[in-house]
């Protein structure tokens, strides 16, 4: 449950344990909360959720914000903006989108894309390496002259 406070813009998030023995067999949202017991009851403090300024919040001076801001815009996904950025529009991105996505993004967070594989559950990063998608945003970062110039 969350609540505001008398903070302005700070909310109590309230996590409570229940514990109920069953007699019969489960079924989906058939839990009698009022017979339950409460195990554990745990608060915790937030502000509300608000976008970043990518320039402002990560330090991107004038040069950088704006081709942020251009790779963005290019990628034709809309709500993706570097001055009032939401983090979560890339939960609701399909896979294509955030593949166009994640490189502009990791470019303005100052992140490499083996920095990002840490954090991708593992099956999920097994999938990406098969598909060859980790493949395809490894050439987007490569600095220029290293993509197919032999010698």
């Amino acid at each position: 449950m969350t609540e505001p406070t008398a903070i302005e813009g700070l909310f109590r998030f309230t996590v409570e344990v229940l514990y109920l023995i069953r007699m019969d067999a489960y079924k989906e949202d058939d839990f009698d909360y009022e017979a339950a017991d409460t195990v554990f009851t745990t608060y915790a403090f937030r502000p509300a959720p608000q976008a970043l300024d990518l320039g402002v919040d990560f330090g991107l001076n004038e040069e950088e914000f704006e081709t942020i801001s251009e790779k963005l815009a290019d990628t034709g996904v809309p709500g993706l903006d570097a001055q009032s950025f939401d983090p979560t529009i890339l939960a609701k991105l399909d896979f294509e989108q955030l593949v166009e996505v994640l490189p502009v993004v990791l470019d303005a967070l100052g992140m490499k894309l083996g920095d990002l594989e840490a954090l991708i559950p593992p099956e999920v990063l097994e999938e990406l390496k098969k598909s060859g998608m980790l493949d395809e945003l490894d050439e987007t970062k490569k600095p220029e002259g290293e993509e197919g110039e032999g010698g």
